[in-house]
């Protein structure tokens, strides 16, 4: 017997909404090259635990701010086909 499931049409603003922050905030700062995601106050709070915090310590306006970005960034360039950015020196 062959059950198949429904599929789903790729939504990327869902997807991008579900995503890990900071997945998201390194996917941003590798395809724009802007370090300044990377400093206050978008600069996710260290977690070591094994399961760490989803919200990194970031309040949720910013995580929508990175979230809108790398939705804007998708839909500009064209998310992978973009050259990765030369590592820094």
């Amino acid at each position: 017997m062959n059950i198949e499931a429904p599929r789903k049409k790729l939504d990327l603003t869902s997807a991008i909404a579900r995503a890990i922050f900071r997945v998201l905030l390194m996917v941003l700062v590798h395809m724009t090259g802007d370090l300044r995601w990377l400093e206050p106050p978008y600069k996710p709070r260290r977690d070591v635990r094994l399961i760490p915090d989803p919200e990194a310590g970031v309040p949720k306006e910013i995580q929508d701010e990175i979230r809108a970005a790398v939705l804007k960034l998708s839909r500009t360039a064209g998310l992978g086909l973009r050259s990765p950015i030369p590592a820094m020196s």
